[in-house]
């Protein structure tokens, strides 16, 4: 198998699934703050500091994994983020839904300008 994105938020997540990144064809985003060193890679990864962004922007870690999401709607052809926030309906608690909302921007706002070389 041959994963089109790879998302990695812990470096056991990074050594497990490590073997499935392709040079050239998978596009790999991690949280910078919980993986400090990334292996080499082609593209270059995209590392945010998801982790940090999320407890000093948002006051609380978990809101992680939505500045990842939302980074990841900045890569050209995936994902409208306007549809990832509309996805957050139903799905999210009413008390954390803006708060995810803001996460998903954050992360998008980070995840601009990168490219696939």
């Amino acid at each position: 198998m041959v994963l089109d994105l790879f998302i990695a938020m812990s470096p056991p997540a990074v050594e497990q699934y490590w073997s499935e990144v392709r040079e050239r064809k998978t596009w790999v985003l991690v949280d910078k703050t919980l993986i400090p060193r990334i292996p080499g890679h082609s593209p270059e990864a995209l590392a945010i500091e998801a982790t940090r962004v999320a407890e000093e922007e948002f006051d609380n870690r978990v809101f992680a994994n939505m500045v990842l999401l939302g980074a990841m709607a900045a890569f050209p052809g995936w994902i409208a983020l306007k549809a990832m926030e509309k996805s957050l309906d139903g799905q999210i608690p009413a008390s954390a839904l803006e708060t995810s909302r803001s996460a998903l921007r954050r992360g998008f706002e980070l995840g601009l300008g990168w490219e696939r070389k």
